[in-house]
């Protein structure tokens, strides 16, 4: 909320007006960030899909079984 109303009377814009000019978050940054969300991504969900599977698996007939 504080974020929104300083962000509302910065008089600058939040990104670059020209062009040419690059991002103002560095490529690594963002790269790092995404890789940040895919792994707890991850984390958060591996144990909820295996535990599906495993749901999954045990209603299977025995012969299709490993």
């Amino acid at each position: 909320m504080i974020a929104a109303a300083l962000l509302a009377v910065t008089p600058t814009p939040l990104y670059l007006a020209d062009p040419g000019a690059g991002s103002p978050v560095p490529l690594w940054l963002g790269v790092a960030f995404g890789v940040l969300v895919v792994v707890v991504s991850f984390v958060v969900l591996l144990p909820s899909v295996r535990h599906a599977l495993d749901r999954v698996a045990a209603r299977r007939p025995r012969r299709f079984r490993r």
